[in-house]
């Protein structure tokens, strides 16, 4: 008989009540108990191994393993198998910091004014095919070869940053960093200058606004968050440095910034759905896909700006974006 992890054994070794599916045998306490059974499962990060690995370092074999895990999930059904998630780095009292600050941000942008904000990123892209390994299928019926399969990627592909700023009825041009051009604080003011500050008064004239940025090195700069103060209606500040940090704006939240949880992902998959052969083919892609996206998209996911605050309200400042 295979070697059992403590999490089959649990399943196991319990409580003989009445006999079960093929003999797995069930305490009746376990349903009370399978939320710190949960819990455990999630401080063990062994317990989440590859079937591989798990048959080699624990000499349970994967098929026995799974008619456990089976008959497990037929005699209680509310245990589930759920994907692992990536997210963001909270550490640092970056959770605290978020727990305090989008109820601010949705006390003043409640009512509607979140659709003041023009929130900005910056993002990179490259030559390579994008692929989404969650839908993308072959369909046939015979097996195909693995070669026939596989999207074959460089190491380090050649690749672009882009600039872009977005709002409800708002989309700004696509800006392109020069390559090999370091955004530093003085590189990222001359851009505000130069691009960014001209195109926002075409657009806005005399109308009210919000200027949303991220607190990357080049933005938190004191003469960058200065020269911003001084060109636009409103902006939502963010934290100096560690021993400045009267901001407004939550470190390590791309998922409250419609660009990062939206609108980049709509421009991959528009612009990447295959390979270029230069910079300059990407660059052509990625204006006309951006010219393609809808302001209505846009919209519905500026909308979702509230609805995500709460969430991260909800969630204590923890982690919200993948539920």
């Amino acid at each position: 008989m295979c070697q059992k992890r403590p999490f089959i054994k649990s399943l196991l070794n319990t409580t003989k009540l009445e006999p079960q599916i093929d003999g797995v045998e069930v305490d009746a306490q376990e349903q009370l108990e399978h939320q710190q059974t949960n819990e455990n499962q999630r401080k063990n990060p062994a317990e989440s191994e590859q079937p591989k690995k798990f048959e080699k370092e624990d000499g349970c074999c994967f098929r026995n393993w799974s008619r456990i895990s089976r008959q497990h999930s037929a005699q209680r059904p509310w245990m589930k198998s759920r994907k692992e998630a990536e997210g963001q780095n909270l550490k640092d009292g970056k959770i605290q910091k978020r727990a305090e600050r989008c109820p601010r941000l949705l006390r003043r942008f409640g009512g509607g004014r979140h659709r003041l904000i023009m929130f900005s990123d910056e993002a990179w892209y490259d030559i390579e095919q994008a692929q989404n390994t969650q839908n993308d299928r072959n369909w046939s019926e015979q097996p195909l070869p693995l070669n026939d399969r596989i999207i074959p990627r460089q190491q380090h592909p050649k690749q672009v940053m882009v600039w872009a700023g977005v709002g409800h009825g708002v989309k700004t041009p696509l800006f392109f960093v020069p390559a090999g051009v370091s955004i530093n604080g003085e590189v990222y003011r001359e851009f505000l200058r130069t691009e960014v500050f001209p195109w926002a008064r075409r657009h806005y004239g005399n109308r009210h606004w919000v200027f949303m940025q991220d607190p990357a090195p080049a933005h938190k700069a004191i003469e960058t968050q200065d020269l911003i103060r001084a060109n636009v209606p409103e902006f939502i500040e963010v934290d100096i440095s560690p021993h400045r940090n009267n901001g407004e704006w939550p470190a390590t939240s791309p998922g409250l910034n419609p660009l990062d949880y939206s609108i980049w992902n709509e421009l991959k998959r528009r612009a990447c759905v295959k390979k270029h052969q230069t910079v300059e083919a990407l660059k052509r892609n990625l204006v006309k896909a951006w010219d393609e996206i809808p302001q209505d998209m846009i919209d519905r996911a500026v909308d979702d700006f509230p609805k995500r605050l709460r969430k991260c309200i909800q969630a204590d400042g923890g982690y919200f974006e993948n539920k």
